[in-house]
């Protein structure tokens, strides 16, 4: 099921662009507890008698904001909708403040700074703070347990940046999906209108309106309104975390826009000069550039997490290979007896071609794990020198390894070393291990066929044929 969720790109007011989609899961505990106003700071109500849409739309147009999205140069890029929960603080859309770096929110000429108070690691909600802000008694809310299918509901917010528009449906179910609950209502939710308000018909607040399902009718979706008091009791651990998750979010859109790209065509100069031209870098960066403040924000609520300041380090490694050296040389301060942190380390390092470091970071893996064949395995990968690698390789053979992908990842550096008669001996041990494994016949017979031994390749291929026949028509096309 695609969901999408209504936040407005600044870039064009065009309703056929691409939302910002982000997972919820609200926690089922806090959906059915009856919230204590002393707690959350919302007054709890139930129906009562109705308003009329004109006496509704007065009562609440108060309440609600614009949300605008700026990037770390202040331009804004995109733009939700916001509800007013008290004091200086409003609620919208976790995917909302994921958009950027910065936040202004606007009601009619008046425009004021935002900054992030609280944002959830699961449900999609985020509390802005808003500097110079006062906002009076906060809405009442409407506990999940009390809506009634069938009711009246009015979906208030900036959809295509028109403030302050309202629309009327009913409330049509209370859905349990993967994420958690969400109120499903009919009431229209368009482009913008994320983190706008969801009311009764006494204008007491249901939801927090967030995501459609695509390419259906009046199937829209709005965050249970009681699960801010959850969010506003949060640990501040909850918080990094999501944050952190923000980042990992951009980063792995990223990896997935360079990899449509398709592989690189190393070795053809020409081609290579032609897909890199063809290459747009300029969404990379800014995703790599997004990701990281994500991380830093992560950061700077939870300082001690060094798988953040990794990914901090990785993002910065793609763009500013500095910020992310002075990175790595702190963070191993934080855990220097952790294997996994020094291995994290040698990987980035590699990563830029920075090899005295990157073997310092395996050697202080070994030290914690003098026998450890995987780490060597990694050590001989970031060896340029041929010496040091067999030595190091021999190092890893000594130990016996009983795991095949070992062996098979030994072929293929002693494969690079120019050393065949190695590099089948391991091929041969990996397979000896794991049979089943297609890579490791490809890789042997592939070998036959830079040796030119037809009859082994043919061996490997008639193998390989009945193991998996489309590995083996990738090794046909290597025939000597």
């Amino acid at each position: 099921m695609l969901l999408k969720a209504h936040l407005v790109p600044r870039s064009s007011q065009n309703p056929g662009m691409k939302d910002v989609t982000s997972q919820r899961a609200p926690a089922v505990a806090a959906l059915m507890t009856v919230l204590a106003c002393a707690v959350c700071g919302l007054a709890q109500e139930v129906p009562s008698s109705s308003l009329s849409p004109q006496q509704l739309f007065a009562k609440v147009s108060g309440e609600i904001f614009v949300v605008i999205v700026t990037d770390e140069h202040g331009k804004a890029t995109a733009q939700g909708s916001a509800v007013a929960i008290g004091g200086d603080e409003v609620v919208t859309n976790r995917h909302v403040a994921s958009a950027g770096w910065g936040y202004l929110i606007r009601q009619g000429d008046k425009t004021w700074d935002a900054t992030v108070a609280e944002l959830s690691p699961e449900e999609d909600l985020c509390i802005l703070r808003v500097e110079g802000l006062q906002i009076g008694a906060p809405p009442a809310v409407r506990r999940l347990s009390t809506l009634l299918i069938g009711e009246r509901a009015y979906a208030v917010g900036a959809p295509e940046g028109l403030e302050l528009s309202i629309s009327e449906g009913l409330v049509s179910g209370i859905r349990k999906e993967s994420f958690g609950f969400a109120v499903q209502t009919t009431a229209a939710i368009s482009h913008g209108s994320s983190g706008g308000g969801l009311f009764d018909s006494n204008g007491n607040l249901i939801g927090i309106t967030t995501f459609t399902i695509e390419n259906s009718q009046q199937l829209n979706f709005a965050m249970p309104s009681e699960d801010i008091s959850a969010l506003q009791r949060q640990p501040r651990e909850a918080m990094a975390a999501a944050w952190s998750a923000i980042g990992d979010q951009d980063m792995n859109e990223a990896g997935q826009q360079f990899y449509s790209m398709g592989p690189p065509p190393i070795g053809d100069p020409k081609a290579m000069q032609k897909w890199g031209q063809e290459f747009d870098v300029v969404p990379l960066l800014a995703l790599w550039r997004r990701a990281s403040h994500a991380y830093e924000e992560a950061i700077r609520i939870d300082q001690k997490n060094w798988q953040t300041w990794l990914n901090l380090a990785k993002a910065y490694s793609l763009f500013d290979e500095n910020k992310a050296e002075t990175v790595l040389n702190g963070v191993t301060t934080i855990a220097p007896g952790d294997v996994n942190l020094w291995m994290g380390v040698a990987k980035i390092e590699s990563n830029m071609r920075r090899e005295d470091a990157a073997i310092d970071a395996y050697n202080h893996a070994l030290a914690i794990n003098p026998n450890d064949p995987s780490i060597l395995l990694e050590l001989a990968r970031a060896q340029s020198d041929p010496r040091k690698t067999l030595q190091t390789l021999a190092r890893i053979e000594a130990l016996h390894p009983s795991d095949a992908s070992i062996w098979w990842g030994i072929g293929l550096q002693y494969l690079v070393a120019g050393k065949h008669k190695s590099a089948e001996n391991a091929y041969q041990q990996a397979i000896a291990l794991d049979g089943t494994r297609p890579l490791f016949w490809l890789s042997l017979g592939q070998l036959y066929a830079v040796e030119g031994k037809r009859s082994k390749f043919s061996e490997v291929y008639e193998h390989l044929k009945a193991l998996d026949p489309s590995t083996a028509a990738v090794l046909a096309k290597s025939a000597p």
